[in-house]
């Protein structure tokens, strides 16, 4: 007997986004971080580093101050390697 009980996904509404902090472009890739204030519901912050406006790397923070410092720290790394604001590239 075929089992016609398949779940449904059901759709998950898109966040809404948060502050750009910086964005940085590697040839055509881009990376960027966003801070989230989730303070409301007793989260924190969040800050989210995107490529390609797809999340690679979330981090939670007690605090804004914590969260700008590893947002700063992320940046720093890309800039080392070879990542560079818009108009250094251009």
């Amino acid at each position: 007997m075929p089992n016609n009980t398949a779940w449904t996904t059901p759709k998950r509404t898109p966040r809404a986004r948060g502050e750009e902090l910086w964005r940085l472009w590697q040839g055509e890739k881009i990376a960027s971080c966003e801070l989230r204030d989730d303070t409301a519901i007793g989260a924190g912050f969040e800050i989210l580093i995107r490529h390609n406006d797809e999340i690679m790397i979330g981090r939670r923070c007690i605090g804004e101050a914590e969260a700008r410092c590893y947002a700063n720290a992320f940046r720093q790394d890309y800039a080392r390697s070879g990542w560079a604001a818009p108009s250094e590239n251009r």
